[in-house]
């Protein structure tokens, strides 16, 4: 087995680390009331009709996916200190 990360060799008996990840649509309704019903339902249609040039599985991975990842410790250890791979404080003098 490799690292899905580094594609280091696992050897059979080495601990990994499994990495499981879910994305999930999320939406903030609270902006939805103050639109008329006019406009809720062209965002609807707008919404159908953009989804309808999807496959099945298209549609349902910009709802919802699931991933998995072995790792090996090295990358473990990477991923818990930055798991976005953003670059972290102080290393280009920028706060945000």
């Amino acid at each position: 087995m490799t690292c899905d990360r580094c594609d280091g060799l696992i050897e059979t008996g080495d601990v990994h680390y499994l990495v499981e990840i879910s994305l999930t649509a999320d939406m903030d309704p609270t902006h939805l009331g103050g639109l008329s019903s006019d406009a809720l339902s062209d965002g609807l249609q707008r919404a159908l009709d953009a989804a309808a040039s999807l496959s099945e599985a298209e549609a349902m991975a910009s709802v919802h996916e699931k991933r998995a990842f072995v790792l090996c410790g090295p990358c473990r250890d990477a991923y818990r200190a930055n798991p976005l791979a953003r670059p972290l404080p102080g290393a280009s003098g920028l706060i945000h």
